[in-house]
């Protein structure tokens, strides 16, 4: 555990020198790729250990292997002394990408007040399709997330593998997917910060993701595909169970 509490915590990567308040933060620049400064870091854990890819995991009487789970983030701003950064485009962690997010922007300058953003995208974002989308949007630049016309796009995917129950010892092999979408479903994160934002420097927010908490109440060998297909309100409920787990599995550190 003592490996684990060195982690949970907020990480600010900052400036030596004091900076000087800026009079604005307004800014029409959402970031590109390469010049967004505020990241964030995703530690995935199972339990009190650190995720081992390769590790065969028990949950919900199986025992399964994960493969992806890939988050959704977008709309992060900035509120500072009545100024308000306009939101950031979508942008997708996953979890075999590294535990680092670029998220968004923000000018160099000291910034006291609170941030927000969204697990998801808005119910605007929500309704248009890729190729409306703006193109630095993983919406647009990543077509496997959209679920079809009127059905808007994926914000939380699990998928992995779950071992047969009449082949103990074996490799996992019944396909397992689990989603998080629809409008009504979109999870708003809220802090009160105070940082300085440095020129050429990022500023990164802790998050601790504990994977075990996802499988709380649901049991892959029963349901191996969680669809948020709102015409199948037993599939919505267990859609329902599964956002709220991720709720108590996604913990932003303070």
């Amino acid at each position: 555990m003592k490996f684990v509490k060195y982690f949970l915590f907020l990480v600010l990567v900052v400036s030596a020198g004091t900076l000087s308040c800026k009079k604005s933060i307004l800014s029409d620049d959402p970031g590109t790729i390469e010049n967004k400064n505020i990241k964030l870091q995703i530690f995935p854990y199972w339990g009190s250990y650190y995720y081992n890819p390769d590790s065969l995991y028990f949950a919900g009487g199986a025992f399964i292997k994960i493969d992806e789970i890939s988050i959704v983030h977008s709309d992060f701003y900035f509120v500072n002394a009545g100024d308000t950064l306009p939101a950031s485009d979508p942008v997708e962690w996953k979890l075999t990408s590294g535990e680092f997010l670029d998220l968004a922007y923000l000018e160099p300058g000291s910034y006291t007040g609170f941030y927000e953003y969204i697990v998801g995208v808005d119910s605007a974002a929500n309704f248009y399709p890729p190729q409306l989308q703006p193109k630095e949007s993983v919406l647009n630049t990543n077509t496997s997330l959209y679920r079809g016309p009127g059905k808007g796009y994926n914000f939380i995917t699990i998928t992995g593998r779950i071992q047969d129950p009449n082949k103990p010892g074996t490799e996992p092999s019944i396909p397992m997917k689990w989603v998080v979408a629809n409008n009504g479903l979109q999870i708003n994160y809220f802090q009160p910060k105070s940082f300085n934002v440095a020129a050429g420097k990022d500023v990164t927010f802790a998050v601790v993701l504990q994977i075990e908490q996802l499988f709380n109440g649901l049991y892959p060998i029963v349901t191996p595909q969680i669809k948020a297909d709102a015409t199948n309100q037993a599939d919505m409920d267990n859609t329902e169970v599964l956002q709220q787990n991720f709720k108590n599995a996604y913990l932003v550190q303070i």
